[in-house]
């Protein structure tokens, strides 16, 4: 796996051992910062379920000002710390170890706000004691926070529809790529 753009193009990345994350398709990749790339520069990051962290990193070659990664898996965690320190990004990165669901929550308390949030849960896994998707419960949050700015882009990578009917945002475009689905949303515009 590399990094396709930007200041550390075709750099390898260390991606955790074992089946454990999924890495997204650099083709997946392309096409997220193709959409995004009159917006990247000085922007903040969010990598929900970061896996390797090749999202974040990425966005940071790509001219943004900070990436902050949320990821739970240990190995996946040493592959992000290794990267990071590898490109010489550390400064400009936060790394959340732990539950993704209780670091937005912690996030939202502080009143974080980012400009683009890419979403990339196992899929169909449920939250523990729960019949909600993580997929879901993780749209939900962040729909009903601050956590992403008012002219700010989410990404979701999936292979399913998300079924929860968000309030906040809205959903601009969906492109099949690959085995999955690129889900676009943005905050809701009123309309006078």
């Amino acid at each position: 796996m590399r990094i396709a753009g930007g200041k550390f193009k075709n750099h390898k990345l260390i991606a955790p051992k074992g089946n454990t994350t999924r890495p997204t398709l650099e083709k997946l990749r392309q096409t997220v910062f193709n959409i995004c790339q009159h917006t990247i520069e000085d922007a903040t990051f969010l990598d929900v379920f970061a896996g390797s962290g090749a999202m974040g990193l990425e966005a940071l070659s790509r001219g943004a000002s900070h990436a902050t990664f949320l990821e739970k898996n240990r190995l996946a965690l040493q592959a992000i710390y290794k990267n990071l320190v590898n490109l010489q990004l550390s400064d400009h990165a936060t790394v959340f170890p732990g539950d993704a669901l209780l670091s937005l929550k912690k996030l939202a308390q502080k009143n974080a706000s980012f400009d683009l949030i890419y979403i990339d849960p196992p899929y169909g896994q449920k939250v523990p004691g729960s019949s909600q998707t993580l997929l879901d419960a993780t749209l939900t949050l962040i729909d009903t926070s601050n956590l992403l700015s008012s002219n700010g882009i989410l990404f979701l990578e999936e292979i399913t529809a998300p079924t929860v009917i968000l309030t906040n945002l809205t959903l601009e475009k969906e492109r099949p790529i690959g085995d999955c689905h690129l889900y676009q949303y943005s905050h809701c515009k009123l309309k006078f």
